[in-house]
């Protein structure tokens, strides 16, 4: 976690797309409403490195815009799985509930990363079109 957190600036506010990818299995699947977010993919799932280096650089850009909680250090782990929540209410008391987990390969790379978002954070894509067919 505190390799995710350096590699995500969260710790150091830097960040390095190049070393969050390498945390990764090379044929990893993210699935995450941000792929959506800055994709434009309707099914808000990518596999391999190269994919997530593209999503990853562009979070880094926009990142002045996108909501960053806090890791909350509570988390749950079973075998090769992770899974933590953390939630938050933004100055201007916008919510934006979060849970997300990993599945690990026998390399202790990540294999399966899965992002979850609460109903406030739906509805925001939503307007969006999200889950809307053209």
């Amino acid at each position: 976690m505190a390799r995710w957190n350096a590699c995500t600036g969260r710790c150091d506010c830097r960040g390095d797309v190049s070393a969050l990818v390498n945390l990764y299995a090379p044929d990893a699947e993210i699935e995450s409403p941000l792929i959506y977010e800055f994709t434009g993919s309707k099914i808000g799932v990518l596999r391999g490195r190269d994919a997530f280096r593209a999503l990853y650089e562009e979070v880094a850009r926009s990142q002045s815009t996108v909501i960053r909680p806090k890791h909350h250090d509570d988390y749950l782990a079973r075998g090769h799985r992770i899974v933590w929540e953390y939630q938050r209410v933004t100055s201007s008391g916008e919510r934006s509930e979060f849970v997300e987990s990993w599945d690990f390969n026998e390399r202790y790379e990540i294999q399966f990363h899965r992002v979850y978002w609460g109903w406030s954070r739906i509805a925001s894509l939503s307007r969006k079109g999200f889950g809307v067919s053209a």
